[in-house]
């Protein structure tokens, strides 16, 4: 949802270190785990949304759908002179030409050989442990030093889905074993030029 309001659209701008015309406009708040600027619209919807795609709609109008993508390939920069449409497709290109995922036919880094990654597969496999063992997603986030939505993520399969979930009965079975160890240790997208200023006629419903 695109926003209107002026006291927000003042209140977003608030949170951004606004520069030069031709530099990167970094996002001064919540970051999400991607390295995004998230801004949570006030009500009624309270939606938390990337902060680059905001200033995008705010700019230039709205995105039909499409992603916003960065030229900077900074993404905490909500500068529009730096942000432009591009389907899934051109994003992911866009994404393999500066480096950030396999060119050709390859499928993205996943799991821990995702050089961004900052969890590794047994720090997972604790998680998912600790979380069907009935400990607080708080908790778990603390001692791994993460987010509490990394935490959510992975119990609702939403991240790392490259692991294979075990069973909640295998988990809950494998952490009493190891309660019962003395010896264990605790887990440590082309775009017409309509497009590029907000005509979403004849596009279909994304």
């Amino acid at each position: 949802m695109a926003i209107h309001d002026d006291k927000a659209i003042a209140r977003f701008w608030s949170k951004v270190d606004i520069r030069g015309p031709d530099e990167c406009w970094p996002w001064t708040r919540q970051i999400d785990d991607d390295g995004y600027g998230r801004f949570k619209q006030s009500r009624p919807t309270l939606r938390s949304r990337r902060a680059h795609a905001v200033a995008y709609e705010i700019a230039k109008g709205p995105t039909c759908g499409l992603c916003v993508c960065h030229s900077c390939d900074n993404p905490p920069c909500c500068n529009p002179r730096h942000l432009w449409l591009g389907t899934n497709a051109e994003n992911m290109r866009d994404s393999a030409r500066k480096g950030r995922r396999p060119k050709g036919n390859l499928p993205p880094s996943v799991g821990a050989s995702n050089g961004n990654a900052k969890l590794s597969e047994r720090d997972v496999h604790e998680i998912r442990r600790f979380l069907a063992s009935g400990r607080t997603g708080r908790s778990i986030a603390t001692s791994f030093r993460v987010t509490e939505d990394m935490i959510s993520r992975i119990k609702l399969g939403k991240a790392w889905t490259s692991l294979p979930m075990a069973s909640e009965a295998n988990l809950v079975e494998a952490s009493l074993r190891k309660s019962e160890d003395p010896g264990a240790k605790p887990g440590a997208g082309t775009i017409s030029r309509d497009l590029q200023f907000g005509n979403c006629a004849g596009l279909p419903n994304q």
